[in-house]
């Protein structure tokens, strides 16, 4: 792995590399947990997930795999049910996740006040210490993290819930959920070897240097490119843009030209034919390919970061891992203003949480 520069040890960087152990230790001890969470969810109408930024990710990912066992579960940002909460009414019959590491955004606050007012079984996931003020049960992940980009909680966060939805998933749609046991079980080596490819991402982050850059999934992964867009953003130096299958297709490829590039995420699901096809109108376009996940076939094997195959809804997990590799050194690259955020992270952090002064 590369660690040479002070700033490629930050405590970002060190949250990053532990993800396989924090997820092996997960897979071992976070099974009681996840049955008692099962055991309140079942039987809830409705199923609503929240959170604010990676947190709201995170919620967009396990909305696709609590619907695949037949939930009828959201994905809402919880900053939009703290402002507009006649749009967002919860129900007694509801269930509603808070997913919050620090449990400090008073977006998160709010929501756990409205969700226990209204009688709905109110559940959290946090670190193991958050405390989440009227939530039945908190699903702890990781412990709390130093840095304000949250790296091993997000892919925490979304294990548990993985967890959590297997469970209940053998209950309800044991089909559904037959190959998941298996992936959830492989996902810490899968990481542990994903990481160990970290040189592979280095190089295609310096390709990828002053040039614009086009992020596009389709599906799950949909915010896997939006995760990579939030933590670039933090740099203040790197942008990228996430776009939807579909909707890049409807007008931003346009405007894509020579010299530009595209980071497709390829995961072996029913996408994958259109990925190709656009893949292979960007190479027409003299575009810079970046394929992660599943190989593509028509692209050259030194612009692709091949991943093994895990079932559809459970492919950010391991999606996200090269993700962060790719945000961290483009925050190296462009030095240190693209990986400390600029300006004063207390005054920030005051802010965020309605405590300024």
């Amino acid at each position: 792995m590369i660690a040479t520069s002070p700033v490629s040890v930050s405590w970002k960087y060190r949250a990053m590399v532990r993800q396989a152990e924090d997820i092996r230790r997960l897979h071992l001890d976070g099974w009681r947990q996840a049955r008692q969470a099962a055991d309140l969810l079942d039987g809830a109408e409705r199923l609503i997930l929240t959170g604010v930024g990676a947190s709201y990710h995170a919620a967009m990912v396990t909305e696709w795999m609590f619907r695949a066992i037949g939930f009828d579960a959201r994905a809402i940002n919880a900053a939009d049910i703290w402002r507009y909460p006649e749009q967002f009414p919860f129900r007694a019959t509801d269930a509603v996740i808070v997913i919050s590491h620090a449990g400090v955004h008073p977006a998160t606050r709010d929501t756990l006040e409205r969700a226990r007012t209204a009688g709905s079984t109110l559940l959290s996931v946090g670190s193991l210490s958050t405390q989440h003020e009227g939530s039945r049960l908190i699903l702890r992940t990781v412990e709390r993290e130093a840095n304000a980009g949250f790296t091993a909680s997000h892919l925490a966060a979304m294990y548990v819930l993985a967890q959590v939805t297997l469970l209940l998933g053998e209950r309800m749609r044991p089909s559904a959920v037959a190959p998941w046991r298996h992936d959830l079980e492989r996902l810490p080596a899968m990481i542990d070897a994903t990481l160990r490819r970290e040189d592979e991402v280095h190089d295609v982050a310096r390709g990828m240097l002053d040039r614009r850059i086009f992020a596009v999934a389709a599906g799950p992964n949909q915010a896997t490119t939006d995760e990579l867009q939030l933590r670039l953003a933090e740099s203040g130096r790197v942008s990228v843009e996430s776009i939807g299958l579909e909707q890049f297709l409807h007008g931003p490829l346009m405007r894509a030209t020579t010299g530009d590039v595209a980071l497709l995420i390829r995961t072996g699901n029913r996408n994958d034919e259109r990925l190709d096809r656009l893949a292979t109108l960007q190479t027409r376009l003299g575009m810079r390919l970046w394929v992660v996940g599943e190989a593509a076939p028509d692209v050259d094997p030194a612009m692709q970061f091949v991943l093994p195959s895990v079932s559809e809804v459970l492919s950010p997990m391991l999606a996200l891992v090269p993700i962060q590799m790719l945000a961290h050194h483009l925050g190296v690259l462009v030095g240190p203003a693209g990986t400390e955020k600029p300006f004063d992270r207390l005054q920030a952090l005051r802010f965020c949480t309605g405590r300024m002064e």
